[in-house]
């Protein structure tokens, strides 16, 4: 793994973060920067910096702007930006200015979205993917879409049955880039990770495949993943 990567979390006006706070993925390498109202004091310095996520209402006018003028400095400075948009808003404005733009449903999605993406990149697992890497699938693409799914491993079947579901939504018509988070339990085996996989490669036509794995001894049998589905380029010949 290279060297773990300095990221800003930046949430411009009300958003869900205050009530999921506490939940998001702590390290001395990630700094939360909350502003409500007065943007322009706030400070950042891009040259001490590898990755900002911003969190902000798209519907607004003032956070729009603002989010756009701290993506210009993040673009001069090749920084991996990405956004989160809790409300489903107008977004066309960001499309080839960040790397990937998530719209969230529910504070859940917002936590799932971004421990993601701060797990992979500074937490190490069996299986380590670093910046470069995510870089592959975000390539200034808006069509993003992240999926979470829990379960047990005693209870496999119903697991791998529900992720399906999910992934049976997509558009079978077009071609994906995968980035795929797993946390587990120790009991987890190798022939299980190929199941979820499978499925995954199975429904969604991919032309690119990542994945990161984290083991928590403590927690025998649980797992959580989280998918990063990203929309690509390449059209789908059939």
């Amino acid at each position: 793994m290279e060297k773990i990567p300095k990221i800003k979390i930046i949430s411009l006006g009300e958003t869900a973060l205050s009530t999921i706070e506490k939940e998001i993925i702590t390290h001395e390498n990630i700094s939360i920067i909350t502003i409500k109202n007065d943007y322009k004091d706030l400070k950042i310095n891009f040259q001490d910096t590898d990755v900002i996520l911003i969190i902000l209402n798209t519907y607004f006018e003032n956070d729009k702007n603002f989010a756009l003028e701290i993506i210009r400095n993040t673009e001069k400075n090749d920084i991996f930006t990405g956004i989160y948009d809790i409300e489903n808003g107008y977004t066309d404005l960001f499309d080839s200015k960040t790397d990937f733009i998530i719209k969230c449903k529910s504070s859940e999605d917002l936590k799932n979205g971004i421990n993601g993406i701060t797990k992979t990149l500074t937490a190490k697992g069996m299986v380590t993917l670093d910046l470069a890497d995510l870089k592959t699938v975000f390539q200034k693409t808006s069509k993003s879409f992240v999926i979470f799914e829990k379960g047990n491993l005693e209870t496999f079947d119903d697991f791998l049955q529900n992720l399906k579901l999910k992934l049976e939504t997509f558009d079978k018509n077009k071609t994906y880039k995968i980035f795929l988070n797993i946390t587990a339990g120790k009991n987890i085996e190798l022939t299980q990770i190929k199941d979820i996989a499978k499925i995954m490669t199975n429904i969604l036509n991919e032309r690119a495949f990542l994945w990161g794995l984290q083991i928590y001894p403590e927690n025998e049998n649980f797992i959580n993943i989280i998918a990063y589905i990203v929309e690509d380029s390449v059209k789908l010949i059939n």
